[in-house]
């Protein structure tokens, strides 16, 4: 069973798929929203950061996960995409992947960790226009500030 992570909340919620995901996305953004309290403030947009740590070449899997990315980021919130071990693969300028070209189109911020770039030896000076490379380190920096986290 492939399994996507929801790691914000206090308690992690699993999801066979990336429709699996988007579904409980969909039905969480329908629900009454209660008057923000000092511990779980809410605003209207939210911040999400995805996680991908497998190639698209080796099943369909992550293809929806780009896609998810790309449905929260036209649908007003902020959206990150990082890539991690050989997630990596697709950001090579020459490589064929129509769902993250797709995410970039979409304006999701796509970044490619560097220390798996230099590990699958890709020059970051030959990633695909729209991905910036950057550290690990900002994956925490993001958790720390918040954003809404999936693994996959």
């Amino acid at each position: 069973m492939a399994a996507l992570r929801r790691v914000d909340e206090e308690t992690a919620v699993l999801f066979d798929d990336a429709s699996a995901l988007t579904r409980h996305l969909e039905a969480e953004a329908e629900l009454p929203r209660s008057a923000p309290t000092a511990k779980h403030e809410r605003t209207s947009m939210s911040r999400y950061l995805l996680i991908e740590s497998r190639d698209p070449y080796a099943g369909n899997e992550t293809g929806g996960y780009a896609a998810l990315a790309g449905q929260l980021k036209s649908a007003g919130h902020d959206v990150a995409l990082f890539l991690v071990q050989n997630g990596v693969l697709p950001v090579r300028a020459e490589a064929r992947c129509a769902e993250l070209r797709d995410a970039i189109g979409a304006r999701v911020e796509v970044l490619a960790d560097e220390f798996s770039l230099r590990e699958r030896g890709i020059d970051a000076a030959r990633v695909l226009t729209g991905v910036q490379v950057a550290p690990i380190a900002l994956v925490i920096e993001r958790l720390a500030a918040g954003w809404k986290t999936l693994w996959h």
